[in-house]
């Protein structure tokens, strides 16, 4: 029963883990991200469409990483703190990983559109 016990608490953490910490980033980093996107968008419903993909992303990719590269916990022995130990590091750097791709991604493809001489729409709307 304490093995059963064990195993489903390291799949809820592999499951909760990197969604949680997307989920903290997302909210960490919407609203200046929803600012940038209004800025290179040009319209808020443009940047809110891809504020919510980028949170997509960035949500997403940490729980894709750990289903494909952290170890089961349905494949530890019995009693086997190593295996158990591996699972949980595995799915750490797993989410550390997925996490800094996607804000990464997200950051780059931002900047590539708001490139310091482009005139934003707050620049725009002041008079001169």
């Amino acid at each position: 029963m304490e093995k059963l016990m064990k195993t489903i608490l390291l799949l809820v953490f592999q499951l909760a883990g990197p969604v949680s910490a997307g989920v903290a980033i997302t909210y960490y980093l919407s609203a200046v991200t929803t600012r940038l996107l209004t800025d290179v968008c040009g319209t808020r419903d443009r940047a809110e469409f891809w504020a919510r993909i980028s949170a997509v992303l960035i949500v997403c990719m940490p729980l894709v990483l750990v289903l494909t590269a952290a170890p089961s916990p349905l494949r530890c022995a019995a009693g086997n703190v190593i295996c158990e130990d591996l699972v949980v590091r595995q799915t750490f750097l797993s989410t550390l990983v997925g996490l800094l791709l996607s804000v990464g991604t997200v950051a780059f493809m931002i900047g590539l559109f708001a490139l310091p001489g482009r005139k934003s729409t707050e620049a725009a709307a002041e008079p001169a």
